[in-house]
């Protein structure tokens, strides 16, 4: 019997730990809407921002994060050299 409601406790604090980690996360995105545009390549959805340049220009320089980082990291160190000489791609991976 113990064993049961010790389950059944588990379950109820990790779906309360879900919840909060949901509403959390829905308030961050609202806070901090994504820059650029999202595409679908070979079925996978890409977020990307292409800035600065003209289109047409040929020299571009495109920016993809490691797996601990994310987008605004290159955006806030790069973007402002960069975009103001070249057509700056920066590339969100998934995940």
């Amino acid at each position: 019997m113990t064993l049961i409601f010790n389950l059944i406790a588990l379950a109820i604090v990790l779906a309360g730990l879900a919840a909060i980690s949901f509403v959390a996360a829905r308030g961050i995105e609202r806070r901090y809407p994504p820059r650029g545009t999202f595409v679908t390549l070979d079925g996978m959805r890409l977020h990307v921002d292409d800035r600065g340049g003209l289109p047409n220009e040929s020299a571009a320089v495109v920016l993809i994060h490691g797996a601990s980082g994310n987008m605004e990291d290159m955006r806030i160190a790069l973007e402002h050299g960069l975009e103001t000489r070249f057509r700056t791609i920066l590339i969100d991976r998934p995940g």
